[in-house]
């Protein structure tokens, strides 16, 4: 009785087949749930609620699933903080796409207030899949940090730049104009930090 009730509150089709007198849909993985075992990983996710298109329920599941595999890749990564936000954003943009799909069903259930669907995906994150997905995500990593540092290094060496010309401008003016100086140079270091950055 326990499982059942699980599956009623991750996936709203369990509900709505018992009110509709649906039977199951003829996909093990459905009532068997996320799989691991001998370097095999699925992941099941499903819509949360019922939704008002195919589409809106699609979303829904692969939002579900989402965070597991956010959490999986990055476990295998170990990504350093500073890269985790570019690191979900890569993987989101990979799941929505569908990337790790290896299955989905899509259910419509007529209820008296319209037609609802319901949606649910397989995620197949075995070791031999997720391997060359795990080193094109370091790659993107290695470029996008390489970037990063680029970026930062452009902005030390504009910093100097500018406190020379603060120093040499206070030099020549003989501290006549320090304070519009040191304004000045606050104003274009942070335009650079912003254009830069």
């Amino acid at each position: 009785m326990r499982a059942a009730v699980v599956d009623m509150q991750r996936d709203p089709a369990v509900a709505l087949r018992q009110m509709s007198h649906a039977s199951t849909p003829d996909k093990q993985w459905i009532t068997d749930g996320d799989q691991s075992d001998f370097g095999t990983r699925l992941i099941v996710g499903h819509s949360r609620k019922p939704a008002t298109s195919e589409q809106e329920a699609l979303r829904d599941a692969r939002g579900d699933v989402e965070p597991r595999v956010l959490a999986i890749v990055d476990d295998q990564i170990g990504a350093r903080r500073e890269d985790r936000g570019f690191l979900a954003e890569r993987v989101a943009s990979d799941v929505r796409a569908g990337r790790f799909e290896v299955d989905r069903i899509a259910e419509k259930f007529d209820r008296p207030y319209g037609r609802v669907w319901t949606e649910s995906v397989l995620v197949d994150l075995s070791s031999d899949k997720l391997q060359p997905v795990i080193a094109g995500y370091q790659q993107e990593l290695r470029s996008h940090r390489n970037k990063v540092d680029a970026r930062w290094a452009g902005f030390a060496a504009l910093a100097t730049l500018i406190l020379c010309g603060y120093g040499l401008s206070n030099m020549l003016t003989r501290g006549y104009f320090t304070g519009r100086l040191r304004i000045m140079t606050l104003v274009v270091l942070v335009l650079g930090a912003v254009a830069l950055i």
